[in-house]
This record gives structure tokens, C-alpha cells and sequence, in this order.
């Protein structure tokens, strides 16, 4: 089925935003949202890859949360407000021309 132009305009402008968001992480917190949710890996399977407990993970995963709900608030970005988080994270991760430093 083809998207309707509303429909395209809100997946490339949320697509937009959330690689903006991205460029706001540092090198390792993209790394880790990648293998998370690019890759689907848990946080007990990321954490060998930084030499971390799962635990210390999970505590970087609500840090990078915070981090990225403040940008959202202070960019007033509306689409990223309405879509579940984890759903614009995959979005973000599977497009083909994703932002990295």
C-alpha cells in the first residue's frame, strides 16, 4: 500500500528528528542504542562489548532516556512526543542514511 503524503511527511520528519536527537548522543551512547535497538541485543548482551554489568548498562539506558526526553521538550518536537520511543528508535536505526558523528 502507498503512504498518503500526511503519512510520509510525518515518517521523514520523524525520521528527521530523531537522527537529530542521535547527534546529541556521544559516540558510545549511539553505539549502545544501536545494538540495542538496531540490532536487538539486551543490555545483559551490550554490556561485554563495553566492558560493563548489565546493571551499568541499564543505568547508561536511563540516562541517554533522560538526555533524549529533555532535547524532545526544549526541540518542541511533536512527532517524536506522539510516536513510542522505542518505535522512532527502530525508525531511526533501519533507515539506510542514519547520523553519525
Amino acid at each position: 500500500s502507498s503512504e498518503t503524503h500526511n503519512e510520509l511527511f510525518n515518517r521523514n520528519e520523524a525520521e528527521h528528528q530523531v537522527k537529530f536527537l542521535f547527534s546529541k548522543l556521544s559516540d558510545e551512547e549511539r553505539e549502545m542504542t544501536y545494538l540495542r535497538y538496531g540490532r536487538g541485543l539486551t543490555m545483559k548482551e551490550i554490556g561485554p562489548y563495553f566492558g560493563v554489568s548489565e546493571s551499568r548498562i541499564s543505568q547508561r539506558f536511563t540516562l541517554i532516556n533522560i538526555k533524549l526526553s529533555q532535547f524532545i521538550k526544549q526541540s518542541n518536537f511533536e512527532i517524536c512526543l506522539k510516536l513510542n520511543f522505542k518505535i522512532s528508535l527502530i525508525l531511526a536505526w533501519s533507515s539506510p542514511c542514519r547520523t553519525t558523528k
